[in-house]
């Protein structure tokens, strides 16, 4: 009997620690995984808004403040060349170059207003965001869906809103964003079929539909002051805003969970 009630208990106890030893189950099926794979200082002042050159796998980013600069650099983070756009404190913000590398666009905050340029610095087209709220908590990021002229524009908060809108400069769509305490750069990701926006001061990325609805995936950033996303294939970069002389790049490869 001893023999007996001494072999149930031991298979009880191998039963319990076997379950112990399970692997957990991911809580969040819908999730945006980040893998860091290096970061660096960057000699550009105040970075704010990036973008994927995959004419010349290179980045670009703009420098807000008064210094009106679009930076070239490379993915490691080594700036090439500048463009000086002289428009007298634009307050540069979001850029995001077209996917054949002949122009760009930007967002300038306080003007609120969404511009297209060459290379060479000459304006092809300007249009101007009629949507109210404090000068310093404007347009922060800008995405473009080139296959159907389709831009998505972000105001950054007071309240955080993102935007559709056609070429023309009209409003499609717009959403109010309540799941971040800001918005402060945004990605198109045409493979998936989502927006990539970056938080700030909440520290997290989340994804969107074309339709600027909220998917619920996301990820948590180790850090804030996020103003800048960029993607090239799997590899997902992010700028920030370190101080007023230079800012640091991350590179991650990242993978989207279905939700």
């Amino acid at each position: 009997m001893r023999t007996k009630i001494g072999l149930a208990l031991s298979a009880l106890v191998l039963l319990l620690i076997g379950i112990s030893c399970e692997p957990e189950q991911p809580e969040d099926q819908g999730s945006i995984s980040l893998q860091l794979i290096d970061s660096r200082t960057i000699d550009v002042p105040e970075a704010s808004g990036l973008s994927y050159d995959p004419t010349t796998n290179t980045l670009l980013t703009v420098s807000d403040g008064s210094r009106d600069k679009v930076y070239r650099i490379t993915t490691d983070g080594v700036v090439l060349d500048s463009l000086y756009l002289g428009g007298g404190d634009m307050d540069l913000e979001g850029i995001c170059v077209s996917t054949d590398g002949r122009t760009f666009w930007i967002v300038e905050e306080g003007n609120r207003n969404i511009v297209e340029y060459d290379f060479e610095g000459r304006m092809l087209r300007s249009f101007h965001l009629d949507f109210t709220g404090p000068e310093n908590s404007g347009l922060e990021g800008i995405a473009v869906d080139f296959r159907d002229s389709t831009i998505y524009a972000v105001n950054e908060k007071n309240p955080a809103v993102i935007f559709k809108l056609d070429f023309q400069g009209n409003v499609i769509a717009q959403e109010q964003v309540g799941a971040v305490s800001d918005l402060s750069g945004l990605v198109f990701l045409p493979d998936e079929g989502l927006i990539f926006a970056v938080s700030d001061q909440s520290g997290m990325l989340i994804a969107f539909t074309p339709d600027l609805d909220y998917t619920g995936q996301n990820a948590l950033l180790d850090f804030q002051n996020a103003e800048g996303i960029a993607i090239n294939g799997d590899t997902l970069y992010l700028v920030t805003d370190l101080n007023s002389l230079t800012s640091r790049l991350y590179r991650f490869t990242f993978s989207v969970k279905n939700p």
